[in-house]
């Protein structure tokens, strides 16, 4: 805690900040697919079908 003391005021500062916790090493990624039924690994990509057009599609990767 800072305090100032001037003649005829006296400041406090407190620190309110607060700061979400993250997995260390979390890295977000948005990618957006620009095209209906892309190819992945000989199959449609579920992400690309009309039904999840417009609308976030979450993956999860684990990488190690």
């Amino acid at each position: 805690m800072a305090a100032l003391v001037s003649p005829g005021a006296s400041v406090t500062i407190i620190d309110q900040s607060t700061y979400l916790p993250t997995a260390v090493g979390t890295i977000p990624f948005i990618l957006f697919a620009s095209s209906e039924n892309k190819m992945y690994n000989n199959a449609i990509a579920p992400g690309t079908t009309k039904a999840n057009a417009g609308k976030v599609y979450g993956i999860a990767v684990n990488v190690i």
